[in-house]
């Protein structure tokens, strides 16, 4: 790598490895070079693809592979997904519903943590673990390290665990501040590539003299650091590429026999070091002459033999594969033997990122909210409905009505500060509607400010429905923005029964401002993804809890999918 003026090789290391998070550009052995030839080409196969992926339904799809998705967003998509009776594969980690897909992360660890103590000297080890504390495959691969470790290490053994929180810089600045607060911490585990780079890199800035080791070997590049000068000591490399093609063979088994009970497919792992990297790996050279590293052949025959009968899939089937992080080497290289192994059968894989079926979810479960509140306004009421998205929804349906029943609102009012509900019911037939005044604030299409509170306090309204982006018993409703909050507050003194209305995104949290105590309004309208315990504690306050999307088709525990335990397991 050759170095800037002034600039050090720790900087230039870590800047490479930000860009490289972002998709920005690829690592290479001793520097870094735009995304390569092969990456550029499955991003062009993929194009199509991925803009399908956002427009067209998760109905259109026969299976999903989900990655471990952040609990409230991914749950959405999860349910979304088994309401439609999709075969559900849950990557990584396990997922109610789905079938695992994914190494034994606690066997794998163990077994590098067995390696790291025949390594370890001394009679006392102190080992810091970089960690991502949300997720349940990165706390059983802790568990695992540490336990393996203590196996064949004979001395004391003190651990301090930090949270990554799943990026590389909060990662490195965690490490940083551990190791300048211990010095005797002398060997260092990262959950994944990412953390370990980091506490790499965190131990050359701090001069430290650290022993790393790694669950995940997610690109054949970090893995080849073992036969360089580096701290990275043993690696449990869990191959994407097999797991790619498990995925699909997986995927097609469920599709073909949907009454079938599945067990947890449980994916290699092997612990590779210097003295075995070349079982496993083979230096390679990209298109453009950049020296890489792969994947053995011999290995990706050995362990990834379809088991799968194909004859009876149409061609063209599609599967829908949502990864955690979509611009991780994980992930593409997974993603990529996914479409190799799809097109070797005529079939099509569709990556998208977790937001955009997260979103298209969220949409339906404030569209079935919506629809419960339109259906509650009659002809001769004043309604305050607000700004949110909900309740342009909830205009939108009551348009839609007035189509079947023109006479449906007849002496109806409707009060509003958002300019796109003004304009959604700006003629429907009978709809009396008016505007309040205030400064226009443009992101989020409405009127706010003091301006707004001089026609609330001249007018009394039957119901406010209003949309709320916190929802929980000790904190009541909150908003993120403190001007909606305020206006939302003079919304609800002029109604006589408020209604609050919220997916459960947004139950059981509190955002920024408060608007009402839990005592203070009188309903929740939401969907059936809010816990029973949040939904108990909001009755508990005297709050009735609707739940708008109860004719929804029960959800499907597809093909009777064994789940994978953890029991005997010491998790966090």
């Amino acid at each position: 790598m050759g170095l800037l003026q002034g600039v050090s090789r720790v900087t230039l290391r870590r800047d490479i490895t930000e860009m490289a998070e972002e998709g920005l550009l690829r690592r290479t052995h001793g520097g870094a070079v735009l995304p390569d030839s092969h990456a550029l080409q499955l991003a062009a196969a993929n194009a199509t693809a991925l803009r399908d992926a956002q427009t067209e339904q998760l109905s259109e799809y026969a299976a999903i592979v989900m990655g471990p998705l952040k609990e409230r967003g991914g749950n959405a998509l999860r349910r979304s997904a088994l309401r439609l009776g999709l075969p559900l594969l849950a990557e990584s980690a396990p997922q109610d519903g789905g079938r695992y897909l994914g190494p034994d992360n606690y066997a794998a660890s163990f077994a590098l943590g067995q390696r790291a103590g025949r390594d370890a000297i001394g009679d006392a080890a102190t080992v810091l673990h970089v960690c991502v504390n949300d997720l349940a495959n990165s706390q059983e691969r802790s568990n695992g390290f540490d336990a393996g470790f203590r196996d064949t290490f004979a001395g004391e053994v003190s651990v301090v665990r930090v949270n990554g929180q799943g990026h590389f810089r909060v990662a490195r600045r965690v490490a940083t501040d551990a190791l300048r607060t211990r010095s005797n911490i002398t060997i260092g585990f990262g959950v994944n590539d990412h953390s370990a780079i980091a506490l790499i890199e965190a131990a050359e800035r701090e001069g430290r003299d650290l022993g790393v080791y790694a669950v995940g070997g997610e690109d054949p590049r970090f893995v080849s650091r073992l036969t360089e000068d580096s701290p990275l000591r043993a690696v449990a490399a869990l191959f994407p590429e097999l797991v790619g093609v498990a995925a699909v063979d997986a995927a097609i088994d469920m599709i073909q026999s949907p009454n079938e009970t599945f067990a947890p497919i449980i994916t290699p792992h092997r612990i590779v070091a210097a003295d075995n990297f070349d079982t496993f790996y083979q230096a390679t050279t990209l298109a453009d002459g950049t020296p890489s590293v792969k994947l053995r052949n011999a290995v990706l025959g050995t362990d990834a033999s379809s088991t799968s009968s194909l004859q009876t899939l149409p061609k063209n089937t599609r599967i829908a594969f949502v990864p955690h992080y979509p611009s991780h080497e994980w992930y593409r290289l997974m993603g990529a033997a996914m479409i190799k192994r799809a097109a070797e059968h005529g079939l099509q894989v569709d990556i998208a990122p977790p937001q955009v079926g997260i979103a298209r979810e969220i949409t339906r479960l404030r569209s079935k909210i919506a629809q419960n509140v339109a259906e509650r306004i009659t002809a001769g009421q004043t309604i305050i409905l607000g700004q949110g998205e909900a309740s342009r929804l909830v205009a939108g349906e009551l348009a839609r009505r007035v189509s079947g029943n023109p006479t449906a609102f007849d002496n109806t009012t409707i009060i509003t500060n958002s300019l796109e509900i003004m304009q959604t019911l700006t003629g429907v037939p009978g709809l009396k509607v008016i505007l309040t005044g205030g400064e226009f604030q443009v992101a989020d299409q409405c009127l706010v400010g003091p301006s707004v509170g001089a026609l609330f306090e001249r007018m009394r309204a039957d119901v406010a429905y209003l949309s709320i982006d916190g929802v929980s018993a000790e904190f009541g409703l909150s908003m993120i923005d403190e001007r909606l909050a305020q206006t939302t507050i003079r919304a609800a003194n002029a109604a006589k029964h408020i209604v609050a209305m919220a997916d459960h995104i947004c139950v059981g949290v509190d955002a920024n401002h408060r608007v009402l105590g839990a005592t203070d309004f009188d309903e929740l309208v939401c969907d059936d993804g809010v816990l029973p315990d949040e939904r108990e504690r909001l009755r508990q306050a005297g709050v009735v809890v609707t739940i708008a999307n109860e004719d929804d088709e029960t959800l499907h525990n597809h093909a009777g999918v064994a789940r994978i335990t953890t029991k005997g397991r010491n998790l966090l």
